[in-house]
This record gives C-alpha cells, sequence and structure tokens, in this order.
C-alpha cells in the first residue's frame, strides 16, 4: 500500500500561438512523499537480518521543464501533446538523483462540431520513467487513456475517464496491469 502527498509549483510561457496551435514552454519544481507499507519487504528485512521498516517514508524533489503542443486538426479532430525531462531525488532512498522523462499525446473528437451530440471522445498514451508510487515501482509506466465527456457548455466539463497502465515492480516479475475509473466535473466561473 502506498500513498503520495506534495506540492508543484509551475510556469507556463506561452511561444507560439497561431489560429489553430500552440506551443509552450513548461518549468516546475515538485516536492513529494512517499508513504509505502509493504509487508513482504518488512518479513525480509527481518529474515536477513537487516534494520527491518514496516512504513517507508521518502521524500523526492524534482525540477524540470518540458514543451507543450496542440493543434486542431478541424472543429471535429484535436491533438494534445508534451514532452517533459527533469532531474531529481530517486523514489528508491538506495538510489543516487536521476534524470526522468515523461511524454504523451492525446487525440479528440469533438462531434458536436459535426452537428451530432455534444459528446467529445479521447484516447491518449503516457510514458513516465518518474512514477509517482513509490520504491516499489522499478521502471517506466505505460498508460493508455480513454474518455467520454460532455461538450455542450464551455464553462462545465463533465467527463467519464477510464485509464489502463502496466508496470513493472520489484515484487512480481511480470508486469502488472491496472484499470481505473474515474469521473470529473469542473465548473469555470
Amino acid at each position: 500500500m502506498s500513498a503520495t502527498s506534495g506540492f508543484e509549483l509551475g510556469w507556463l510561457i506561452r511561444l507560439l500561438e497561431t489560429r489553430s496551435s500552440y506551443l509552450s514552454l513548461s518549468f516546475d519544481v515538485r516536492n513529494s512523499n512517499f508513504t509505502t507499507i509493504n509487508l513482504g519487504d518488512f518479513v525480509d528485512d527481518i529474515i536477513d537480518g537487516e534494520d527491518a521498516e514496516l512504513v517507508r517514508k521518502t521524500p523526492s524533489l524534482r525540477s524540470g521543464a518540458g514543451i507543450r503542443f496542440t493543434h486542431a486538426f478541424s472543429p471535429l479532430i484535436g491533438l494534445v501533446s508534451f514532452f517533459e525531462t527533469g532531474y531529481g531525488e530517486s523514489v528508491d532512498p538506495t538510489k543516487d538523483d536521476e534524470w526522468f522523462t515523461r511524454f504523451g499525446a492525446t487525440v479528440d473528437f469533438d462531434l458536436a462540431a459535426a452537428n451530432w451530440l455534444p459528446i467529445g471522445l479521447a484516447v491518449g498514451y503516457e510514458q513516465d520513467s518518474f512514477p509517482e508510487g513509490g520504491a516499489d515501482i522499478t521502471d517506466v509506466v505505460r498508460g493508455m487513456l480513454f474518455r467520454i465527456g460532455y461538450t455542450g457548455r464551455k464553462d462545465l466539463n463533465l467527463g467519464l475517464n477510464v485509464f489502463y497502465s502496466t508496470f513493472p515492480t520489484e515484487e512480481i516479475e511480470s508486469r502488472i496491469k491496472t484499470v481505473g475509473f474515474n469521473f470529473d466535473i469542473r465548473y469555470f466561473f
């Protein structure tokens, strides 16, 4: 079981804006704290005669920069993409500071633009070499996003998101596969 808390401070600087595209530069500093309860590691440490900790807390400070690009191919089809890189403390306390990369893209379809229903569909991919699941995740996390949302109002976002991700862990030799759902509501005023 793991939990993450922290804060992020970031800046987004517009580099280019056209009628159908945006290009921006991002900078951020993130301070996270990972708390992991791992009964298996606790028992293994006792058997090996090492210092045993049932609850492990790991702070991680990192900073990075990235580029974001969006493009509307038509009123119906759009693209949102990003690439970020940076340097910071590893989530594994036995490792040195490390470089990380994160990138992804989403293609979305606004069916209201085709004079159909006010529904938006999206599919996306993300890859993260600095996962925020704690030290048990040993390598790159890869994920897919599927979204269906309401697009009938500019001041209201309603959507159902489905996430599918795979990641390796120290505990199991094969990659773990997860599916998650969330419903989001955002009102802009």
